[in-house]
Parts: structure tokens; C-alpha cells; sequence
């Protein structure tokens, strides 16, 4: 078969349509620590940002919302050539209250990951000058790892307390603290693995 270009990408069943590359107005919704995960280079603190999308929507139980779109973890570190904090600069701020809800354009292109065609933040710029983009249709919040909020935690979906719980220093932490009742500092994890594959908050 000769190849076309312009074929939509193959999503093998993805329950969400995989939008086209470009860039979208967009918000940033969530910020999510994960703590301290291991990965091919070692062990990174990592962090996922969330966005909303008001120009794309799903339908969630019968209700029209925003799409939201994550980043995969990154490396959360003041390093200037580091990813976040090219996003940071971007969404104008210095620590998570100053750009949570901060408007911005976030670029797509797609990738595929396990033989799924995805979605993926690969950039995130400032809006243009002027532009109107709606606030975030759901709740924005910041999960802090170390001084954690059960009813932000509670909200997080399995896979991402898994994840969370599966930190190199959840042992130990307020975190592990206020989820089993153990003293700062002591207990034992048995915690599922991190893994690199995401999944929705």
C-alpha cells in the first residue's frame, strides 16, 4: 500500500479521538508531585503537569468538559535548561501558586506508545498577546508530597496513588503518615512499582 501522509494516525482502540499536532489555548489545571522515582538515569524527583483544553472537549458521564491533557513525569529541578522550568517561564512564575491557573498555548504532537497512538505535550509557550482563554471547567489543585492533602490524594486515580506510593521516599514520609498512621521517619512500603507508562489523574 503507498503511504498518505495525511491518513489518520492508527489509535487501536484509545477511547479518546488523538487530536491534531499544533497548538492549543489551554490552562494549567493540576500540578502533581510524585516524589522521588527511579528511572533509566537514576532516581529523579518527578512532578506531572495537567492542562485543560476549553477549545476540545469529551463527554464524561453525559457532560461536555474540557479536555485535559498531562505531561509524562518531569524532572523536578531548578536546572534553566530543564524542561519544567522552560514551562515555568512560559506560564510567567517562579513556584507552583504563581502559575497554577495560568493561562498558555501547549503544543501536541503524537506519539506512539505500546502500539497506542497518543497524544503528547511537547512544548509549552505563552499565549498571544490578548488572547481570552477560558478558565478550567474542573477543580485545580496542587498535590505537594510533602505536605500532602488527603482529599487531593483521594481524588488522584489508582494508577497515579500507585505511582505516588511507589516513590523511592514514601517510606517514611508525611505522606505514608497520613495514609497508614505511621509516625514520620518509620514503616515499611509495599507500595506498587512506579512505571513510565501515564494514565489519566
Amino acid at each position: 500500500m503507498a503511504f498518505d501522509a495525511t491518513a489518520k494516525p492508527v489509535t487501536k482502540g484509545f477511547e479518546q479521538e488523538v487530536l491534531e499536532e499544533g497548538l492549543y489555548p489551554a490552562r494549567l489545571a493540576r500540578i502533581i508531585e510524585l516524589g522521588d522515582q527511579e528511572d533509566k538515569y537514576g532516581v529523579k524527583t518527578k512532578v506531572v503537569f495537567a492542562f485543560t483544553l476549553p477549545t476540545e472537549h469529551i463527554v464524561i458521564e453525559g457532560e461536555k468538559k474540557q479536555r485535559m491533557m498531562m505531561t509524562f513525569p518531569l524532572n523536578q529541578t531548578s536546572n534553566p535548561d530543564a524542561t519544567i522550568m522552560k514551562y515555568m517561564k512560559a506560564l510567567g512564575g517562579a513556584n507552583w501558586d504563581e502559575i497554577i491557573g495560568k493561562p498558555c498555548m501547549i503544543e501536541i504532537s503524537n506519539k506512539m506508545v505500546k502500539e497506542v497512538m497518543r497524544n503528547n505535550i511537547s512544548g509549552v509557550v505563552k499565549p498571544m498577546a490578548g488572547m481570552n482563554i477560558d478558565m478550567p471547567d474542573c477543580d485545580s489543585y496542587v498535590f505537594d508530597f510533602e505536605s500532602p492533602d488527603k482529599k487531593v490524594f483521594d481524588s488522584l486515580s489508582e494508577f497515579r496513588q500507585g505511582q505516588i506510593k511507589g516513590a523511592i521516599n514514601y517510606t517514611g514520609s508525611a505522606l505514608q503518615a497520613m495514609l497508614e498512621g505511621t509516625p514520620a521517619g518509620k514503616g515499611g512500603n509495599e507500595s506498587a512499582n512506579p512505571t513510565d507508562e501515564d494514565s489519566p489523574i
